[in-house]
């Protein structure tokens, strides 16, 4: 599961909890008060829905972390970016007994679920919108004296004349979408108080906007389809957009109304279809909250408003730190440059040659043999012998032929540094190295670098890892552009030159050469492969190119060197790698 996904689907989770959180407070507030507000309500609507405009926003702010690099004095010095790099790790089967599903898997079946529910409340929209174009197409334009009761409550309102369609199967007008048309019944001139009353409140939702913004809370509604307290956060903002609308009617026509408003409102309630009003037979509760704002209007107060938004920002304020600090951000690492100290490899001794004994051929004349006293005996010689007298000394037994061996030394002076069987079933040497030039029988000998690139991630601890990556990073990565060359740093024969490695597909493309006496070196994420197994390479063979294939988000190689098995740093032996520890 790549960062940014992490962070919606957190995002996702702390607006829900946020959006119950204000639902709780607004009932119980409700409850013991005042009804609250429009611009409070809408005020919630946009503190539910922050934490899921913000995980992007924090994810993608960079996590800065100083990192030492060695300058060189040749060469560029080691660049570091930003680029994410998930590990090369492999994943360790999951134990018996248990069915978990990954987390790729966990995504792919909420992206499903998801992508049904939002599939479902598409259609639904689609049905209200045909619904809604049928009833107009099938309207017709107001007579004479609906237009004029329009025109006069427009110009009470000061609001621009809107287009007005009649329909007899209209019980009460309605104000209706973005181009907001005004749909009334047919009937409505008959009651031409009522007919000013309701025309003039659906001219105030239209200088208000009102409709406008109810869209905008379905879209939202249909798009969080799951997101339960926005739903009823939006049918309370229906409902204080109402009485705000009645507060503005109330102002324009005088105290002396309320009791005609209230009247002729509850007789449209009484006769209104669902579609057609705010408050239908359902809403009881919040029809009667209306009435009762409309017959005991208080004056609204916008400090008190502005104190409510306040006081649920501050109890917001734990979950939005919470969500920032879960939130995996992207890694900046700002270089720092050092003089690296200088390691000195110990040189090998040389293998002396053996010194050759003396060739010894038949001797016709015995007697120009010098004389041999036996061992451990003193030497007595006549004065008239002339012949020379020696110490007999043990015959050496003949030296068997070297046996060639990784990392011993070879007659002619080599160190060897891999081996493979040959068609007499002998050791034959397949690659060596000069002796003598910083090579031991526990060191590799690598003198070329893998690639040109920048330093993505070290060997070691990673506390600011990716997100998704381990703590532990058992490698150098190296990021260039697709298609960049790679190199093996030393002599060796392949072993893998495959998709994978481990039985896991994370790796991609990767390589794995043997130098020999345990050492080896591994190279994942490559887009091509250009090696086979059994194929002897020497240093600075091209082996590949670089890629992200398997578990990478950016074109890079990942670089391992183990001995025995054991993963070591590579930026201890390798050219062109930093290591960790002579960077702190």
């Amino acid at each position: 599961m790549s960062g940014l996904v992490q962070a919606i689907v957190l995002g996702v989770t702390v607006s829900v909890l946020a959006g119950l959180v204000l639902l709780l407070a607004a009932r119980v507030f409700e409850r013991h008060f005042a009804p609250l507000t429009d611009e409070v309500w809408r005020a919630f609507r946009i503190l539910t829905l922050l934490p899921v405009v913000a995980a992007p926003v924090i994810h993608f702010v960079p996590q800065t972390r100083e990192v030492a690099v060695p300058q060189y004095e040749i060469g560029t010095p080691v660049e570091f970016h930003s680029l994410h790099v998930d590990s090369a790790e492999p994943v360790e089967p999951a134990p018996a007994g248990l069915a978990w599903p990954s987390a790729s898997a966990l995504m792919s079946i909420l992206g499903a679920i998801y992508g049904l529910g939002l599939g479902l409340a598409l259609i639904g929209c689609w049905h209200r919108h045909c619904t809604r174009q049928r009833l107009l197409a099938e309207a017709r334009p107001g007579s004479p004296q609906i237009d004029a009761v329009l025109r006069g409550a427009a110009h009470l309102s000061g609001t621009r004349m809107p287009e007005l369609l009649v329909r007899e199967d209209v019980d009460s007008p309605v104000l209706t979408g973005w181009r907001e048309i005004i749909l009334a019944p047919a009937a409505l001139a008959e009651a031409p108080q009522t007919a000013r009353f309701a025309l003039l409140h659906e001219l105030v939702h239209l200088r208000r906007g009102d409709e406008r913004d109810r869209l905008i809370g379905t879209a939202l509604k249909t798009v969080f389809w799951f997101h339960w307290p926005l739903r009823q956060l939006e049918f309370h903002l229906d409902a204080a957009r109402e009485m705000a609308c009645d507060a503005e009617v109330l102002e324009i026509l005088g105290s002396g109304a309320r009791k005609p408003y209230a009247a002729s409102l509850i007789g449209l309630m009484q006769a209104a279809s669902a579609p057609a009003s705010a408050f239908g037979a359902d809403n009881r509760r919040l029809r009667e909250m209306r009435i009762k704002a409309i017959l005991n209007r208080r004056p609204r107060s916008a400090r008190s408003a502005s104190l409510i938004v306040l006081a649920a920002s501050a109890v917001l304020s734990p979950v939005a730190l919470a969500q920032t600090l879960m939130t995996d951000r992207v890694e900046q690492q700002v270089p720092v440059y050092v003089q690296p100290l200088p390691s000195v490899a110990p040189l090998a001794e040389p293998t002396p040659e053996p010194t050759p004994e003396p060739a010894v051929g038949p001797i016709a004349d015995l007697s120009a043999l010098p004389a041999v006293a036996p061992l451990g005996e003193p030497v007595h010689r006549a004065t008239s012998d002339p012949r020379p007298v020696v110490r007999a000394e043990p015959v050496a037994e003949p030296s068997p032929a070297p046996q060639v061996e990784p990392g011993l030394t070879a007659p002619s002076g080599e160190v060897v540094l891999a081996m493979a069987p040959s068609a007499d079933r002998l050791p034959r040497v397949i690659a060596s190295a000069p002796a003598g030039a910083g090579l031991t029988a526990s060191t590799p000998r690598f003198s070329h670098t893998v690639t040109d690139g920048r330093i993505t991630s070290l060997y070691g601890d990673r506390p600011a890892r990716p997100a998704g990556a381990p703590r532990m990073h058992h490698g150098v990565d190296v990021a260039a552009p697709l298609g960049t060359a790679i190199n093996a740093p030393g002599a060796g024969v392949v072993t893998h030159a495959d998709m994978g490695y481990g039985g896991s597909q994370r790796w991609g493309n990767t390589v794995v050469i043997d130098h020999g006496e345990g050492w080896s070196t591994l190279y994942a994420h490559m887009h091509t492969i250009n090696v086979e197994v059994g194929e002897v390479v020497q240093a600075g063979s091209r082996i590949g190119r670089v890629g992200s294939t398997g578990a990478s988000t950016g074109p890079h190689v990942h670089v391992e060197l183990r001995y025995n098995g054991e993963r070591v740093d590579p930026g201890e032996h390798i050219p062109g790698l930093p290591a960790r520890n002579q960077l702190q």
